[in-house]
């Protein structure tokens, strides 16, 4: 573990340490928080999920924060507004859970990305913005809040992106195991324990995934802002040949890690409206919206599974809001014969709470001095010690 006193403000010898943690991610559905019971230190701590709450995003917020990750000029009150909003949002659900089970030590909120530019080979500049007022949630909750998890990576020339993978193996006390995250995009962890119990971990951002799905479902399906349960995929018919055809298409949405001179995070930059007309382009006239969405769903599955068929963990976890879209999971079952597919609620973690745990046991980690983010993953150098920290008010405790 690193040094001690490197966060001398927290305490270091609590035996339980409650931690809450926050997602809104980048289907903008909502919001996300998760109380979690955390024992040990460092990596060698374990993670309990006591309970998951979800909070839809009002409609007014929910466009806001879809204008601003779209890039469309927006004025700074207007921006400030829903900064705000958004830390009211996350402060009345960490609130709730406080009053439930009583005060927390830590809220880590990842904040809502609405800019992802990591570094490129062209460009080594790279930009991250999770947008957050966090002052709600500090006066309310009488905790400390850690938030900004992903810039300290960027800075250090990484992708800032995933930045859950250590948190996995935390979360899913397996030894040879992979979990797929069904999220915006499909981001996949793999690892094994070695003698002593340490993991060997690799992951990153692999496929296309919900904000792809979601934003045909979006241009075929009037009033739908995604396929419930995949209802309207299952109603249809895989086409094999437009399957691969949307393939090519998601794979040339994605930039190389040779051409970026290190490894590539994904999300609405690659599959947001364009990507949606240029499949739509692709399936031609003469297909129906549903057979269009299993085939969409087809090549989704066959993307994330090639991620992992090199190299069969014995165990997959899936989670994520995806595991919903019964079709994906389905497909994603059957394509990967022999290895134990399980949904991450098996293991004690809602999957739509998968994220928000991640968030509570990353803070706890930078609590403790660790980094959050692995080299082999993110491309990044050393990165120190990731966060921004803010002192709970006093007047503001329970």
């Amino acid at each position: 573990m690193a040094d001690a006193d490197s966060h001398r403000w927290l305490p270091t010898d609590l035996p339980q340490r409650r931690v809450i943690g926050c997602m809104s991610g980048t289907s903008l559905d909502g919001l996300d928080v998760v109380l979690v019971h955390i024992r040990g230190h460092g990596n060698a701590m374990t993670a309990e999920v006591v309970e998951h709450l979800a909070e839809p995003f009002e409609p007014e917020l929910r466009n806001t924060l879809r204008a601003l990750a779209d890039d469309q000029p927006m004025a700074a009150s207007a921006i400030t507004r829903a900064s705000r909003q958004l830390g009211e949002t996350h402060a009345a659900l960490c609130r709730r859970l406080i009053d439930r089970h009583g005060p927390a030590h830590l809220v880590v909120p990842h904040g809502q990305t609405v800019c992802h530019l990591p570094p490129t080979a062209a460009d080594t500049t790279g930009h991250t913005w999770q947008m957050l007022d966090p002052w709600p949630i500090a006066q309310r909750c009488g905790a400390w809040v850690c938030l900004d998890l992903r810039q300290a990576d960027v800075i250090a020339g990484g992708q800032g992106a995933p930045i859950t993978p250590i948190a996995d193996p935390i979360l899913y006390p397996l030894d040879d195991a992979a979990a797929l995250n069904l999220g915006g995009v499909c981001n996949v962890t793999r690892w094994r324990r070695q003698l002593g119990g340490d993991a060997s971990i690799s992951g990153g951002d692999v496929w296309a995934c919900n904000l792809a799905l979601d934003g045909l479902v979006a241009r075929l399906i009037d009033g739908a802002r995604y396929d419930e349960d995949g209802n309207a995929a299952a109603a249809g018919t895989a086409d094999p040949a437009l399957a691969d055809a949307i393939e090519r298409v998601i794979r040339e949405a994605i930039p190389s890690s040779a051409e970026a001179g290190r490894s590539v995070s994904l999300g609405r930059e690659q599959f947001g409206p364009a990507f949606a007309e240029r499949v739509i382009e692709t399936a031609g006239a003469d297909v129906s919206p549903n057979d269009l969405l299993t085939s969409a769903t087809e090549a989704v599955a066959r993307g994330i599974v090639a991620a992992v068929s090199a190299d069969p963990p014995t165990d997959a976890v899936v989670a994520g809001g995806g595991v919903r879209h019964r079709v994906l999971v389905e497909r994603i079952r059957a394509m990967l014969p022999g290895v134990n597919v399980r949904l991450s609620e098996e293991l004690g973690v809602a999957s739509e709470a998968r994220e928000a745990a991640a968030m509570a046991v990353l803070g706890t980690l930078a609590w403790d001095g660790e980094p959050i983010t692995l080299p082999n993953v993110t491309g990044a150098r050393k990165t120190g010690i990731a966060g921004a920290w803010i002192a709970p008010q006093p007047e503001s405790h329970p």
